[in-house]
């Protein structure tokens, strides 16, 4: 470790909370898991990592890590704070969040940058009431992991979250003291690609970025499976139209049934009307398990009436599973297949 993963080091295990922040490559993950490491090994502590989106949580392997959103309870957001405490403490459905809540002695919260104030604000209100104590998150230690420069929170109009960042809580600076910036970058294979990415985060490219961002500039070959980025829908639509009748075989519709206001329906990622094809790409656009997260891509293999048969890929492993509709009972939206095609990334 350099100095400053050993100085916040020794400040989580010695039970501060603290915010590690620092661009790609500064060892963040590592600093992570010799944190939990001797924690769960050495001290014997309840430790729970979490992160705000699911493909982040399989970076930490065997670790546990999870969405913060289903540890604690709050899942997708719909239910006021009231309602969730109530749910925490009446319903079977969430006895592992309530006793996540009770048990944990160091919460780490990876991917800071994409957690809301709202969201942030409601797990600590939550930690309170479920631990009954009036100290913030419930006097449980805190570690939060990130970098401010990358993605900001996704704003959630359907349950009223306007994505504004959690730093700007009244609260953050005092419950938060200590805060390292790790700055040394330690992927030396990739050394001029991550140097080039942190100075364009903080619009500062240095001559020797510039000339290494014109050096990768040549002709691309369209290669089978890659995917390419539009700035408009209409775009992503229309290329996933014209690869999809390149498939051979036969097309098959999924419509949804949808009620409700459409000015929410339409919001939703969801498409109303569906087409694959055995062949096609597919990406999950919701958390199914702690392996089928949204993002996750994946190919059909069979086509049912009210379902789909995919394999996805995760890491070196082939995961068969059966992908049907979903039912949104606030709008209301029934059968939504939770699949978007996946020729392309906008």
């Amino acid at each position: 470790m350099d100095e400053d993963q050993k100085f916040a080091f020794n400040l989580a295990v010695n039970g501060h909370n603290l915010l590690i922040s620092g661009q790609a490559g500064t060892g963040k993950t590592f600093l992570v898991e010799k944190i939990v490491e001797f924690m769960r090994y050495s001290q014997k502590k309840n430790v729970s990592i979490v992160c705000s989106t699911g493909i982040a949580a399989t970076h930490y392997g065997n670790l546990g890590a999870q969405t913060l959103h289903k540890w604690s309870g709050i899942r997708d957001g719909r239910y006021l704070i009231e309602e969730i405490v109530h749910l925490l403490r009446t319903d079977e459905r969430y006895t592992v969040a309530k006793s996540n809540i009770e048990s944990v002695e160091t919460l780490i919260i990876d991917e800071i940058s994409m957690v809301s104030s709202k969201v942030l604000n409601q797990v600590q209100v939550l930690c309170r009431q479920i631990r009954n104590s009036p100290d913030i998150f419930g006097n449980i230690q805190v570690i939060l992991v990130g970098d401010f420069y990358q993605l900001p929170p996704v704003s959630n109009e359907l349950y009223g979250d306007p994505g504004n960042l959690c730093f700007r809580l009244p609260w953050f600076e005092s419950y938060f003291p200590h805060k390292i910036n790790l700055h040394i970058v330690h992927r030396q294979d990739e050394h001029n690609l991550i140097t080039c990415i942190n100075e364009l985060e903080v619009g500062d490219p240095s001559d020797e970025s510039v000339a290494f961002l014109q050096s990768l500039n040549r002709p691309l070959q369209d290669e089978a499976g890659s995917v390419q980025l539009f700035a408009r829908n209409i775009d992503v639509d229309m290329f996933n139209y014209n690869k999809l009748n390149q498939i051979q075989g036969e097309l098959q519709t999924y419509h949804s049934v949808d009620e409700g206001s459409a000015h929410y329906i339409n919001k939703f990622l969801a498409p109303k009307n569906l087409g694959l094809k055995v062949g096609c790409p597919v990406m999950l656009i919701k958390n199914l398990s702690d392996v089928l997260v949204n993002g996750v891509r994946g190919i059909a293999v069979q086509l049912h009436n009210k379902s789909v048969d995919v394999n996805f890929k995760i890491g070196e492993k082939i995961v068969t599973a059966n992908i049907g509709a979903e039912i949104f009972p606030l709008m209301i939206l029934l059968g939504k297949l939770l699949l978007q095609s996946a020729f392309n990334c906008h």
